[in-house]
């Protein structure tokens, strides 16, 4: 008898297809995916990040600037060390630090 292969959850798969749609420097594809993203789940940290990275990629600084600020904002109650679901899990500490380092970079911390 074969193992199922469980699908993983809807946020995670939409995220996976945008990574492979980045990888094969697919942009439309990726970004079209991102959007679908945003708009099902709008709180799935790690595709906030995802779409500022590809803002960043495109030239796009301030939208990327103002996801970023998105992600200080959602992850700062958040224990750092608690991991995130997404296509690898990784702790809050990731994303703060991700979009810290972008802000601070942009003179944008508050």
């Amino acid at each position: 008898m074969r193992a199922r292969r469980t699908a993983p959850p809807e946020p995670i798969a939409i995220h996976l297809r945008a990574l492979v749609s980045i990888e094969r420097g697919e942009r439309k594809t990726a970004k079209a995916a991102l959007e679908e993203l945003s708009l099902r789940v709008p709180d799935y940290l790690p595709g906030i990040l995802e779409r500022a990275l590809m803002h960043i990629r495109q030239g796009e600084r301030a939208a990327a600037t103002q996801l970023m600020r998105d992600v200080l904002r959602r992850t700062e109650k958040m224990p750092l060390e608690d991991l995130v679901p997404g296509p690898e899990p990784l702790p809050v500490e990731f994303y703060r630090s991700s979009a810290e380092q972008f802000l601070r970079s942009r003179g944008g911390v508050e």
